[in-house]
């Protein structure tokens, strides 16, 4: 049986990403400026075991996640596959009709999602330290 995330990564990540500190590292300064990328490359970063599911509607990359195992996490913590889907369609009226595995946390492979300005290795740094 797979330890919960928390166990496996040591660290209290949904209450980590919801601090103005985390916030600090975005361009917009939240999560819907492309935050949940730049935390599911830091966790898999952190956590090679890790695979980030990019949550795609028919304009193009809307979600980043994690998963591990059978379960799913962004920054608001475990959650099924469904209740995520739900949730970007109740909060943001956005339907996903496809999701791709990215393998490698390598520029090229997240280059869809990336954000050229981002610092990872700094906020992978900050995600790693305790609160």
């Amino acid at each position: 049986m797979r330890k919960p995330l928390s166990e496996l990564l040591h660290i209290h990540y949904p209450n980590k990403a919801k601090t103005n500190e985390a916030f600090s590292f975005l361009q917009d300064g939240d999560f819907v400026a492309g935050g949940c990328a730049l935390y599911a490359i830091a966790l898999k970063a952190l956590e090679p075991a890790l695979e980030i599911v990019i949550l795609k509607s028919v304009s193009g990359p809307e979600h980043c996640i994690l998963k591990f195992g059978e379960h799913y996490y962004d920054a608001d913590g475990k959650q099924s596959y469904r209740e995520i889907i739900n949730k970007l369609m109740s909060e943001f009226n956005c339907t996903i009709v496809s999701n791709e595995i990215v393998e490698s946390i390598n520029m090229e492979a997240c280059a869809e999602i990336v954000d050229v300005g981002w610092d990872v290795r700094r906020f992978t740094a900050f995600m790693n330290m305790t609160i």
